[in-house]
């Protein structure tokens, strides 16, 4: 019973995910492989305003082509994961972290931002090798620390989430006791009060 129920459980998190944050990748709002506003923060933290190509969900986790000038290809520069903390191409944010797709947290990669946060919320795509279509799965991460998935709360739900709002012990005290607007269909707006409890301290 607890399997099936933890099952339930991850599925139910996914689909409150994408309810909540899915993204627009219709072609007949986006011309592909075109360049549009955007910026990029190097390693250094400095900031360059340009142009960027937009790809598709999975060419985008692996790099970026900035460009000054979208006439002159000689002011082209590819960059890859390591070489960005963070870069935007039309309404899309990707920020470099160490996740990629879960198999191991070394290698790193361009991750969708969906939600900016002291925990932030992000979207990577996989391709699914039997149907081959393109895949979405929730991530997330606090501050500088290891990104994690739904799996790593779906057999503790309270105990993982009190832990990581620990230092806004309110909240995390609401969590632990499973307090009404504060369990798992609430989480996404839980999230969204620790981050403005912390985003007030600035």
């Amino acid at each position: 019973m607890k399997i099936k129920s933890s099952i339930f459980l991850f599925f139910l998190l996914s689909s409150l995910f994408q309810i909540g944050f899915a993204q627009d990748w219709n072609w007949q709002n986006y011309r592909y492989r075109r360049p549009y506003p955007g910026y990029v923060i190097n390693a250094a933290g400095e900031r360059k305003e340009g142009y960027l190509i937009l790809n598709g969900q999975l060419e985008n986790q692996k790099e970026c082509v900035f460009m000054t000038d979208t006439n002159d290809s000689k002011t082209n520069i590819t960059y890859k994961p390591a070489d960005l903390k963070e870069y935007k191409v039309a309404d899309k944010t990707y920020r470099t972290i160490h996740y990629s797709g879960g198999l191991t947290s070394t290698p790193v990669r361009f991750v969708l931002l969906t939600k900016a946060g002291k925990i932030s919320q992000f979207e990577w795509y996989d391709m699914n090798d039997v149907s081959r279509v393109i895949e979405a799965k929730q991530v997330y991460q606090k501050a500088e620390e290891k990104p994690f998935e739904n799996t790593a709360f779906v057999f503790k739900f309270a105990k993982f989430w009190a832990e990581q709002t620990a230092d806004y012990p309110e909240l995390s005290t609401k969590i632990a006791n499973k307090e009404k607007g504060y369990t798992l269909l609430n989480m996404l707006a839980f999230i969204d009060e620790y981050n403005a409890y912390w985003s007030a301290k600035k």
